[in-house]
Parts: structure tokens; C-alpha cells; sequence
């Protein structure tokens, strides 16, 4: 490819083709990029956890990270072959088979040299201005080729890694914008994924009980390897296709590209050939000259009646990219999105003046009949605004299932709490960890208690006070007693409901904590605690009296 041809490309035109070219690979080049990566960050996570929670981490540090060093190796090599699979598929070559051999000079090549620019990166984050080089430098080392030595292959690609210095600087600044945007929204995945199943499937787990745990280093180092595992691809697709640019400016493997993609061979063409032109042959009449007549008879059209009718069909939009128009393809996405936007807004704003002529007539000479100017846009533009309506619509569609699941969910609970028949304190099993405070009333629970602790099952009727200040609280309708709702729960439910009256909260907030330590830790409870529940049940009875 000529120079001027080449300086012309940007990079936002590269990542479109790494795009094209990642869905034009094969299932069994993702299986090696697979094979070679999650071993890696599957190990990753594995030894950042054990340095952070085992205690003999420091024993351990040195033969661990010995092996993460082998397993970068091997993510490398992998790679290397994933990123040759798709330089053979850019270039219209088959692929090249996978031997014992290259895998050792692969693993050789990456021991010698890729280690080597992951030791940089340190050093070009603090300079910022060598980082993207040592970018383009790692990427390029995938891809050079290992039939020559490796001291001429690293040369290679530090060639390669200095060509179009601002392209690459401009393509490494957008995959910046979209890691942090994949990045955000895998973090939002994580954190709404739990109050989702609880929502949506009453499933209750430890990471919904609170919010805090977002903050943990093992979830955010979690969310960063799961982001590199979904832009790598597309990182080594974009570098593959600078790589064949850059190299095809000297050897012309672009052209030889072209000429492969449209060369067939003879046999195959004439064969397509003979099955194209068979079925004529075989059905095809001849036609006589009264049939020939018959078909020229058609209805005469005045000329007047067909431009009108092709300037009509002509300002639609399925056709209006037909017009001889400026060529848009040096615009951006987003001017070709504003255009297209204003574009269907004439369209429709021509649609309700017809409607309008047709439904009143009357009102014709008011309306100014002004020549439409279309905006010159390209079925590009079209198909990115259906594009973006289409996961608009699904967006959409999603929030609606959301809100509708959620409304059935608290049907079904409401009318499962209505169907909870009274049982008699006599049948109540304190022991049962499915016990809902429904199931009495306030006083029942009260009576229940003192009948507890004249018995001495002080943590019974510790349990037992505390079902009855949920009862009372839900008799006020302060609280909605659920099954599935936890002690957390029923405290932010209560919190956002009282905020008139804050001494209720804090009240409640240390009757859970006198409950749940008595209940679920090692705690045992005594007369002095049972006596601050009944008191706490108290002032919460004439707090709201008041």
C-alpha cells in the first residue's frame, strides 16, 4: 500500500476492522486464546488471594509466583498463536498447523522477549510517554514470525511497534474510553447481580445482606481480570491489523490479499457456471409473437403521474441514499447520528402534514409548500440508528420484565402473607429457624415470652420479644414481615419509614444486635437483656402514641 494511502487510515476505522475480523474467526482460534489465558488468570486470582489471607504467604510467595511466571509464558504463547490465526485469516491464507515444535520456539521467543516488555511497563507508566510503544511493542511480538532468529524477529517488531506513532497513541486513548466503560459496567454487574436473585427469585446470599463488600480488593482485582479477558481479543485483533498495514506498505500483502479473496479456480467457476445457466435451459419456452404483443399491451401512464409517483417514492427513506449525495464516509458516527436523527424527524413532520392535506382540505393554502432539502446521509448512519433504537427497545423491554416480576413477586408474598393461618402459642416451636412474626399477635408473643422466661429458656424468650416487636411494628405498618426478609432488611425497611421519628431506628438497631449475638453467636442470654428488650418495646409503644 502506498504511504499517503496508508497515513489516511485512523484509528477508529482499524478498530472497525478488528472487529470484522474477530467475527470472521474461527471457533477453534477462541479455543486457543481460551487454553492459554484462563489458566493464567484463573492462577492470577489464586495467588493474590493467598498473599492477602494465608498466613504463611511469605513462605509461599517464591514457588508461587515462580509459577505464575510459567503460566505467563503459557497465556503468551497461546496468544501468540491466536493473534497468527488472525493474521492468516486478514491475509485470505489457511491457517498454518500447530506442532510440537512452534510451540517451543513460541514459548522460547515469549520466555526471551516478552518478559523483558512486561518488566518496562513500570518504568513507560511513570514516563507516559514510552507506554505506548512498549504497547504496540508486547502486541507486536505475537506476531512476527519465528522462522528466522529470534534477535531479527524482535527487530521486526520493534519496527513494526514505530510505525504510525499517533495511530497508535489515538487507538490505545479509545480502548482507554471503552476498558473504562466495560470496566464500570462489570462492576455494576457484580453489584446489582445479588439483589437481582433476591428480587427476582427470593434467594437470600451473604453479598446482599450488605453493599460493602464491592470495596473488596479480591472483587476489584475479580472485575479487572474479567475486563481483560473480554477487550484482549479485540486489542490483539487492532494490532494484528496495524501489523499487516505496516508490513504490507513494504511487501504489498494487502494486494495479495485482494487477489486471493477474488481468485477461484477455474473448475469451481465453471461448475457455478453450468448451475446458474442449467435451469434456463431446461424450463425456458420459446415465445411466439401474439405472446409478445400480449405483454406489450400495459396501461398507458401520463408523464405527469410517473414523476410524481418517482418523486414521491424517491423522498422515502429506504431509497433516499440513492441520490447523488456527497460522499460520507469521511464523517464521524456521531455526526452521521445527528444527521440521521434530524432526517427521521422530517420524515415524520412530512408524514403529519399528508395525514393533515388528506384529512383537511380546507386547510391546504395555509400550508407552504417548501422543497425538501434531505440530508445527505448514507445507509452507514441508517443502520446505527436502528442499530442503537434496537438496544434502546431491549433496554427498555428488560426495565418493564423488572418492574413486572417485581410487582408479581410482592403480589405473590402479600398473598402469601395473607394466607398464613393463627396458629395457638402452645404450637409454637421457638427452635424453628422458619418462624415468621406473623404468625401471632403483639400480645401473644409477649405472653409467650414471659411463659418462656418463667421456664428458663432465657434465649427463647429473647427471640420471642423480639417477634413481638416485630409484630407491633407491622401492626403500625411500619414494617412488612416477609420470610424471606432478613434482620438487615427489616432495619432499612424501618429506617426509611421512620424517618420523623429516628429514636425508633436506633432502638430497633440495638434490639437486633441484643437478638442476633444471643441468637446466632456464642453469646448467652440473661435476665438483664430480656428485661431491656421489654423495656425497648415499650418506649417504642408510647413514642408512637404520642
Amino acid at each position: 500500500m502506498p504511504k499517503k494511502k496508508q497515513n489516511k487510515q485512523r484509528a477508529i476505522d482499524l478498530l472497525e476492522t478488528a472487529l470484522h475480523l474477530l467475527r470472521c474467526l474461527s471457533s477453534s482460534s477462541w479455543l486457543f486464546y481460551l487454553l492459554g489465558t484462563l489458566p493464567f488468570v484463573l492462577g492470577l486470582l489464586f495467588f493474590f488471594s493467598e498473599m492477602i489471607f494465608h498466613p504463611f504467604a511469605s513462605a509461599r510467595c517464591l514457588p508461587e509466583s515462580m509459577g505464575l511466571v510459567l503460566l505467563y509464558i503459557w497465556m503468551r504463547s497461546w496468544q501468540a498463536i491466536f493473534a497468527q490465526q488472525l493474521l492468516k485469516t486478514l491475509s485470505h491464507q489457511p491457517a498454518s498447523p500447530i506442532s510440537f515444535q512452534l510451540m517451543l520456539r513460541q514459548a522460547g521467543f515469549q520466555a526471551a522477549y516478552a518478559t523483558r516488555g512486561l518488566a518496562l511497563f513500570p518504568f513507560a507508566a511513570v514516563s507516559i510517554i514510552l507506554l505506548p510503544w512498549i504497547f504496540a511493542y508486547s502486541n507486536m511480538l505475537c506476531l512476527v514470525d519465528l522462522n528466522q532468529p529470534f534477535a531479527k524477529a524482535a527487530k521486526e517488531a520493534r519496527k513494526m511497534a514505530r510505525s504510525q506513532t499517533k495511530q497508535n497513541v489515538r487507538g490505545l486513548f479509545l480502548f482507554l474510553l471503552i476498558w473504562l466503560i466495560v470496566f464500570l459496567n462489570v462492576n455494576l454487574l457484580f453489584f446489582i447481580l445479588p439483589y437481582l436473585l433476591k428480587t427476582l427469585l427470593g434467594i437470600e446470599t451473604v453479598l446482599s445482606q450488605s453493599y460493602f463488600w464491592i470495596n473488596n480488593s479480591v472483587i476489584m482485582l475479580f472485575a479487572f481480570v474479567l475486563t481483560y479477558v473480554i477487550l484482549d481479543p479485540l486489542l490483539k485483533s487492532f494490532y494484528t491489523v496495524r501489523f499487516f498495514f505496516a508490513s504490507s506498505a513494504e511487501t504489498g500483502g494487502d494486494l495479495f490479499a485482494e487477489l486471493r479473496q477474488l481468485s477461484l479456480p477455474a473448475k469451481r467457476l465453471g461448475l457455478r457456471l453450468i448451475l446458474l445457466l442449467l435451469p434456463l435451459f431446461l424450463f425456458s419456452t420459446p415465445l411466439r409473437a401474439k405472446e409478445l404483443q400480449h405483454l406489450n399491451t400495459a396501461p398507458k401512464i401520463e408523464r405527469r403521474q410517473l414523476d410524481q409517483a418517482i418523486s414521491q417514492t424517491s423522498r422515502d427513506p429506504e431509497f433516499i441514499w440513492r441520490k447523488k449525495v456527497i460522499s460520507n464516509h469521511k464523517k464521524n458516527v456521531v455526526s452521521r447520528f445527528v444527521e440521521s436523527f434530524f432526517e427521521q424527524i422530517r420524515v415524520l413532520r412530512r408524514k403529519i402534514a399528508d395525514f393533515w392535506k388528506k384529512w383537511f382540505p380546507e386547510n391546504k393554502e395555509h400550508l407552504k409548500k417548501k422543497k425538501e432539502v434531505p440530508f445527505k446521509t448514507g445507509a452507514g448512519s441508517t443502520s446505527f440508528l436502528k442499530t442503537v433504537s434496537f438496544f434502546l427497545l431491549l433496554f427498555l423491554l428488560f426495565v418493564l420484565l423488572l418492574f413486572l416480576a417485581k410487582v408479581f413477586l410482592n403480589q405473590k408474598g402479600a398473598v402469601n402473607q395473607k394466607s398464613i393461618k393463627p396458629v395457638s402459642p402452645e404450637n409454637i416451636d421457638m427452635d424453628d429457624e422458619n418462624l415468621v412474626a406473623s404468625l401471632l399477635e403483639e400480645e401473644e408473643w409477649i405472653q409467650l415470652a414471659r411463659e418462656l422466661f418463667e421456664k428458663g429458656e432465657l434465649r427463647q424468650a429473647l427471640r420471642a420479644w423480639f417477634f413481638a416487636h416485630l409484630a407491633f411494628l407491622s401492626r403500625k405498618e411500619l414494617l412488612l414481615i416477609a420470610r424471606f426478609k432478613s434482620n438487615l432488611d427489616y432495619h432499612r425497611e424501618l429506617k426509611r419509614r421512620t424517618r420523623f421519628k429516628p429514636a425508633i431506628e436506633l432502638r430497633f438497631k440495638k434490639i437486633i444486635t441484643l437478638f442476633e449475638q444471643a441468637w446466632y453467636g456464642t453469646h448467652e442470654a440473661n435476665p438483664t437483656e430480656i428485661e431491656q428488650m421489654k423495656k425497648s418495646l415499650e418506649e417504642m409503644q408510647n413514642d408512637l402514641k404520642a
